[in-house]
């Protein structure tokens, strides 16, 4: 009898440790499943916050050109480039390039002072060989 109860005892002890290695792998599964889901959210939770950050920093660039825009050097300078104004008591030098002419001091030039280039013409075909040789 004694033999039938220790069997008794074994199988017992092998069902038990059985039921505790299945609890235990089912404890396993749903806990790595949850880390990953975590792992999932902290990535997420990275790329917002990077995100939240390039924000920042644009929005701090378009403050900066939002208050450079509305300068007074700003719109100085526009009113001088688009509106051709200028400041109380500056001066304006328009440059034009172009050959010195003899002429007045009101500008007017004789037709007999202006020279015109003399071209030469040259073929086309000599004007690629100049052009590689």
């Amino acid at each position: 009898m004694r033999n039938n109860n220790e069997s008794s005892n074994k199988w017992l002890l092998w069902s038990i440790a059985f039921l505790v290695l299945v609890i235990l792998g089912i404890f396993g599964y749903f806990l790595s499943k949850e880390m990953k889901q975590k792992a999932e959210v902290d990535q997420q939770i990275q790329a917002l916050e990077n995100q939240a950050d390039q924000i920042k920093k644009e929005n701090m660039q378009l403050q900066e050109r939002i208050s450079y825009l509305g300068s007074q050097n700003y719109q100085k300078l526009e009113a001088k480039t688009n509106l051709d104004l200028q400041d109380p008591g500056e001066k304006v030098v328009v440059i034009t390039p172009g050959p010195a002419q003899s002429g007045d001091a009101a500008g007017n030039v004789s037709p007999s002072s202006v020279s015109s280039p003399v071209v030469e013409q040259i073929p086309n075909w000599r004007k690629w060989w100049n052009y590689f040789f």
